[in-house]
């Protein structure tokens, strides 16, 4: 490289005004295509992103029409276990009651993708977004993992088709920790934890999940692969405890709870 003042500039600015000039030309001809913009997504158009995914989530079959328009059936399958076809020819039961949404946060676009967490009364999860025909549809839904204060027991609970895999000596008396749960399935999910009353069964187990009464742990739509940490709101009390899913089963004709092939668990905290 030349010390004469300028020399070094003068030569190399000819080979510069080309490149700038072909990147432009490049950028014009591709201007669809973020490698030419450093720009991020726009207010309105994380706005979108937002509203289809809390209109989805939100949706009753009042808004079916909404609701098939804006999921794939990668999200049918996944999260509501049906075919578009069956759930479609019934909506009602399909698509169910309306879940409120708490909050939508952590929104992000990437090319023709896209997603967002939602926070909802039983759970908070990601749904990841795809853009087909100049419109965003809901393609997956899965758990969050919750963070676990210092101190608190990590225990690790291996999900397969169909069982719990975990140590129940590894459940600390104190009743004080949280579970590292790994899905090693094929189907997705869920974990729920039900205190048992003294003297009873998993049977007894099975019958609250139908109350109104809150189970003592609950994580949702944990993906075959995905390893969430689930938190408890407080230190589970004495007692025996059973862990229940209750998934369909997806490969079986009959479409069975997991519980029904075994997925069933209990454990105690003394």
């Amino acid at each position: 490289m030349s010390t004469v003042p300028g020399v070094g500039s003068v030569r190399l600015r000819p080979a510069a005004l080309t490149l700038m000039a072909a990147s432009a030309v490049t950028c014009l001809f591709f201007f669809a295509s973020a490698a030419c913009s450093d720009d991020k997504p726009s207010a309105a158009e994380l706005s979108e992103v937002e509203d289809i995914a809390s209109r989805t989530f939100q949706s009753s079959p009042a808004e079916a029409d909404f609701f098939f328009a804006h999921v794939t059936d990668n999200l049918l399958k996944t999260v509501l276990f049906s075919s578009r076809e069956d759930c479609m020819a019934n909506a009602v039961e399909c698509i169910g009651e309306p879940s409120p949404v708490l909050e939508m946060k952590a929104t992000a676009i990437d090319g023709k993708k896209a997603h967002t967490t939602v926070v909802a009364p039983f759970g908070t999860f990601v749904l990841r977004l795809i853009r087909e025909n100049g419109m965003w549809k809901v393609d997956a839904m899965e758990a969050t993992s919750d963070d676990l204060p210092p101190g608190v027991k990590s225990v690790d609970l291996h999900l397969v088709d169909f069982a719990f895999d975990f140590k129940a000596a590894d459940i600390p008396s104190s009743g004080t920790f949280g579970f590292h749960v790994k899905n090693d399935g094929h189907q997705a999910h869920e974990v729920v934890v039900v205190k048992l009353p003294p003297g009873g069964s998993v049977e007894d187990a099975l019958s609250q999940m139908g109350d109104d009464e809150e189970p003592a742990g609950l994580k949702l739509f944990i993906q075959p692969g995905q390893t969430v940490d689930m938190a408890f709101q407080s230190a589970l009390a004495p007692g025996r405890y059973a862990l229940v899913c209750s998934f369909p089963d997806v490969t079986g004709p009959g479409a069975d709870p997991h519980f029904s092939k075994g997925m069933l668990a209990e454990f105690d905290v003394k």
